[in-house]
């Protein structure tokens, strides 16, 4: 799950599998994680490069070393089947015995994100873990998230 206010301020791999609320990995504002991602996004940015392609790389670098610290493997345009259909995200992060502990899909900054997700979802990607990603101050998609939230507002 990614966490925005304003910049990028936390990474969280779950562990979804066994306990959906614990966090397998955070990474704080200050991590030199966090800090070469925004440092490598605005670089890009201020050579006027906004295309999905052009500014995934950024994103990409910071999931791939971040799962690589719970021992976990950015695998990209891995093709799978979600609710039947053949999809290929960008990016699908793994553990030791190759299961699925997420999913990324980079969008264009110029893209609606929300109608791109709607999308997305329509064409049967997961939505359990997964990031949708422009680069903008955004949101995640990570279904115990939604649970853990109702459940702490009830009484």
């Amino acid at each position: 799950m990614v966490k925005w206010v304003g910049v990028l301020v936390s990474l969280r791999l779950t562990d979804s599998c066994y306990d959906a609320y614990e966090p397998m990995l955070e990474l704080a504002a200050n991590d030199p994680l966090i800090k070469t991602y925004l440092k490598d996004l605005q670089h890009l940015k201020n050579q006027a490069v906004t295309h999905e392609l052009g500014l995934r790389g950024p994103f990409q670098n910071l999931l791939d070393k971040a799962a690589k610290k719970r021992g976990w493997t950015l695998v990209t345009e891995l093709s799978t089947y979600s609710g039947g259909r053949r999809v290929v995200p960008d990016g699908t992060v793994r553990d030791e015995y190759l299961l699925a502990r997420g999913w990324w899909e980079a969008k264009d900054t110029s893209d609606k994100l929300a109608s791109e997700i709607r999308k997305k979802i329509k064409a049967g990607y997961p939505t359990r873990n997964t990031i949708f990603e422009d680069t903008q101050p955004r949101c995640s998609i990570r279904t115990a998230a939604k649970r853990a939230s109702s459940r702490s507002a009830s009484p």
